[in-house]
């Protein structure tokens, strides 16, 4: 299996929770023979509730046979369709692997394909089945069930597609892919059984997300997952004009407002671009005039050096993904070596699930400990439980670190276009003094 095409197929619709398709994706990714499609009642984009936006490519009728199947999260009224129930029928008879994450399990359990079963879920999920032919697991990770594989939100997400990349392309490249990702996920927070939920924040809180074509989305969609918790949340995913575009190793996406008419903001969140936009001047000077308004900027992985690029490092702590961690100091920044950095108002993370605990920190930060502990804890339902434990050069063996190694030769890029951004930031400041 390790030279051969596979065809990953992920269905979408109403309900849809971008999280379990960018994550999963970004690990499944990483093998050039993994090729991905997108499957819904027809094709086109599918917009979950905050305004992400993901592309079908096919719809259940011309849908492609599939060596692997993944059911995130959908409205249980989709899943009930009778096209959803006939399409799991006849894709499940010819898949080596079926990953179900969420409530995706609900689709499965009524097309008659769990019968006896052993499965996890999120909570409401697992409470819905009571009366179901499974047998329901709890804390315990992913669960594999012959060919089927089932599991929680956020992290369950992530570590199924681990999961099935050992079992499609062997456990090396599973370890690998934990190792490149920085997979080593930590619970920042504790909300006890017996505590009453605070109540969440009922003002709107508005979040632009910086949106190129190329984006790493996987670098961005957890902060989304952890902001969408919120009620009222606002997302303007942003740049020089609306359009879709293409993200680097996944779907097709679409930002949806320019920078000019994108509204003060209180969060901004930037993901790993391609190194160029860390010049772009019409980026940067959106960020300078999101500056005095916006309370937390988040920058995972090479969204990092695009923050130092414009300005907001300087002499500042900050951490990126551990390949570009030299970078930050020829930026002006003052590198460290922790997955999650805050200083001020700015925080940076490693890559990927970064994205979560930087989130997770800017609601401690906007709304306090309590606020962040009860969505870590039960509305994400954060429990990781890496596969591997090499989520970290010092957990991994000498060839898995060489093997990462090999992307250290787009660093002068990135290093080359943030130093000519960083410049013309600094222009930029001294003629507003």
């Amino acid at each position: 299996m390790l030279f051969t095409t596979c065809r990953i197929g992920f269905i979408i619709g109403p309900g849809l929770r971008p999280a379990h398709v960018a994550g999963p994706q970004s690990v499944l990714g990483l093998h050039p023979g993994n090729k991905t499609v997108h499957i819904s009642s027809q094709a086109g984009f599918v917009t979950d509730q905050g305004g992400y936006a993901i592309e079908a490519e096919h719809s259940f009728d011309d849908a492609p046979d599939l060596d692997l199947l993944v059911i995130p999260d959908l409205d249980p009224g989709f899943g009930q369709r009778e096209e959803v129930r006939r399409f799991l029928q006849r894709q499940v008879k010819g898949a080596k692997l079926v990953i179900a994450i969420g409530s995706g399990l609900i689709s499965l359990v009524n097309a008659g394909l769990m019968a006896g079963a052993r499965v996890t879920s999120d909570e409401t999920t697992l409470s819905a089945l009571t009366d179901a032919d499974v047998e329901s697991v709890r804390g315990q990770g992913p669960v594999q069930w012959g060919k089927f594989i089932t599991a929680g939100p956020s992290t369950g997400a992530l570590e199924a597609a681990y999961l099935a990349l050992a079992a499609l392309r062997g456990r090396w490249l599973a370890r690998l892919a934990e190792l490149v990702l920085e997979y080593e996920p930590r619970r920042r927070y504790d909300a006890p059984a017996d505590q009453p939920s605070p109540p969440l924040p009922s003002q709107p809180l508005k979040v632009a997300v910086i949106s190129p074509p190329w984006l790493y989305s996987p670098d961005i969609i957890g902060a989304v997952d952890v902001f969408s918790a919120l009620p009222n949340a606002e997302f303007h995913y942003v740049w020089e004009q609306p359009g879709a575009s293409r993200s680097i190793f996944g779907h097709r996406s679409r930002s949806t407002l320019s920078f000019d008419l994108c509204p003060e903001v209180d969060v901004v969140v930037v993901g790993a671009m391609l190194p160029w936009v860390s010049a772009n001047e019409n980026a940067l000077r959106f960020i300078q005039r999101q500056h005095s308004s916006a309370q937390v900027f988040i920058g995972t992985c090479a969204g990092a050096l695009f923050l130092a690029s414009a300005g907001l490092l300087e002499q500042k702590s900050a951490t990126t993904n551990f390949t570009m961690i030299p970078l930050l100091a020829k930026l002006g920044a003052k590198p460290e070596e922790d997955p999650v950095v805050r200083e001020d108002k700015v925080i940076t993370s490693a890559p990927a699930v970064g994205s979560y605990e930087a989130a997770l920190m800017a609601i401690e930060q906007l709304y306090g400990a309590e606020v962040a502990a009860a969505l870590e804890t039960r509305v994400l339902e954060y429990r990781p439980k890496p596969l591997f434990g090499v989520g970290s050069p010092e957990k991994a063996s000498l060839s898995l670190r060489f093997a990462a190694s090999l992307m250290k030769p787009l660093n002068p890029f990135y290093l080359w276009f943030a130093r000519r951004g960083r410049q013309f930031s600094q222009r930029q400041q001294a003629q507003s003094r």
